[in-house]
């Protein structure tokens, strides 16, 4: 994937410019809060259609603005095109080619570029929840099976809580009527849930080995491990036999559930735990193996992408060195595909010599007050 042309029009703070990309790194410095992440949002929006950092879109018109609007030429797949997004209050528009459009082309929404954000470190120190959006949103890239299977579970799992509530609602035990009520959605839940355990599990064990490969390959001293934690394990097994052993468990909980009012088992509860040196990052690990751990899990995703399209994507890094050491920023430069297009932010100029030598094209932008300004090598 390669991003070629920018323009930006109206975005944020960012004053109108239009900015020309060749391969390699592309490094903007700045201070913090000069618009340097509105940029590279501005580049997510026109590759993928989508925002990293919001869902309502109309947050990125800027101060007394009608409307935000960007425009990118890009390259993926082998086909050249041309994107123009206008984003109003109430809508959006997407024009590829000139010709309107509602997404942009791709495998799967999100797959052209993929970011690496500070925001990211919460999925290893937040709630369960997070972890296993960050699971679901890797899988859903290449596999349609996997979003088919999450809406229908979803569904089941809002319908049974329906039920659950209706039947706590009338203050009778649950009988055979309750039950009868139960079962279908129950049956959803249990093999679309399979599908779905199974699925994560093969993900984190390939994250795991890849974080596992990177920090040997590049000698980072980080004993790091990933494994998956399925709140029904019986779901890891196969067939009619591990059903049925998943479908006790829903049996066991139920009038536990209409007391809760909700379904207290099943994959909406799984986790995905990463353990440094031992120990949960979650709970033991500094900042800076917080930030090193997590860098190293979006690098196997990385590559977990990259093995599963048979695609190198955009590579979008949003101030993910600020805690690490000159050495660390180095090792994680190496263990990015070379061929990849990046787009770098961070506070400090002098953060490129992590670059150099390690790639062919090194090109630095200056962000201050929402002017973009090219610096060596343009």
């Amino acid at each position: 994937m390669q991003l070629e042309a920018l323009t930006i029009r109206a975005f944020r703070n960012l004053t109108p410019v239009a900015l020309a990309f060749g391969p390699g790194v592309h490094l903007f410095y700045g201070a913090n809060g000069q618009g340097k992440t509105n940029l590279l949002e501005a580049a997510c929006l026109v590759v993928n259609g989508t925002s990293p950092r919001t869902s309502s879109l109309a947050e990125t018109i800027p101060w007394e603005g009608e409307r935000s609007e960007l425009g990118g030429c890009q390259e993926a797949f082998g086909v050249r095109y041309r994107v123009d997004l206008s984003i109003a209050p109430k809508s959006k528009s997407l024009q590829v080619d000139g010709i309107a459009r509602r997404s942009l082309p791709g495998i799967a929404k999100g797959c052209l570029a993929l970011t690496f954000l500070p925001e990211d470190l919460v999925i290893l120190t937040g709630e369960p929840s997070l972890r296993r959006d960050f699971l679901d949103r890797t899988l859903t890239l290449w596999d349609t099976a996997h979003v088919a299977d999450l809406r229908a579970y979803s569904g089941a799992l809002v319908a049974r809580t329906r039920v659950l509530r209706d039947l706590a609602a009338t203050g009778q035990p649950l009988g055979a009527r309750g039950i009868a009520l139960l079962q279908p959605y129950e049956q959803i839940l249990l093999q679309r849930g399979q599908a779905i355990v199974q699925r994560r599990a093969t993900l984190v064990r390939d994250l795991a080995t890849q974080m596992q490969l990177t920090a040997e390959a590049f000698d980072i001293p980080l004993q790091i491990t990933g494994t998956y934690l399925p709140h029904v394990p019986e779901l890891l097994g196969e067939g009619a036999a591990a059903l049925r052993a998943a479908e006790q468990r829903l049996i066991e909980r139920r009038q536990v559930d209409l007391i809760q009012k909700r379904t207290t088992v099943g994959p909406h509860r799984d986790d995905l735990q990463v353990d440094c040196k031992g120990a949960g990052v979650r709970h033991f690990a500094s900042r800076g193996e917080t930030r090193l751990a997590m860098v190293l899990l979006l690098i196997a995703k990385l590559q977990v992408v990259m093995d599963r399209l048979q695609f190198t994507p955009l590579i979008i890094l949003d101030d993910i060195f600020s805690e690490l050491d000159r050495e660390r920023r180095r090792l994680v430069v190496q263990a990015l595909p070379r061929e990849a297009q990046v787009l770098c932010s961070a506070v400090e100029q002098d953060l490129e010599a992590a670059w150099l030598g390690e790639r062919e094209a090194v090109t630095s932008w200056q962000v201050q007050r929402g002017v973009i300004t090219p610096q060596r090598g343009q």
